[in-house]
């Protein structure tokens, strides 16, 4: 079985196949055998899950709450709508 993993350490790395391998696989710790471990350059890459983190231009979303305010008149502890959580940019 091949895998690829992006993390910053060869160690995290591993640890991050292991618990995949138990998560996904139930495979225990004790049973994986590890043979052989390197670093690949971007045009190396095979799995697009790894692919996708090569381009510069990658963006993460940036997610602010904007809380209700803080006047007596909208502070009651039970509201009958959920508080409104938006997105700015």
């Amino acid at each position: 079985m091949y895998k690829e993993y992006r993390d910053v350490i060869v160690s995290a790395a591993v640890e991050q196949m292991y618990i995949e391998m138990s998560g996904r696989h139930r495979a225990k710790w004790s049973s994986i055998v590890i043979l052989r471990v390197e670093e690949l350059s971007n045009n190396e890459c095979i799995r697009n899950s790894i692919k996708q983190f090569h381009t510069t231009e990658i963006k993460f979303p940036i997610i602010r709450n904007i809380y209700r305010s803080e006047q007596n008149g909208l502070n009651s502890c039970f509201k009958a709508n959920r508080p409104c959580v938006t997105i700015k940019n």
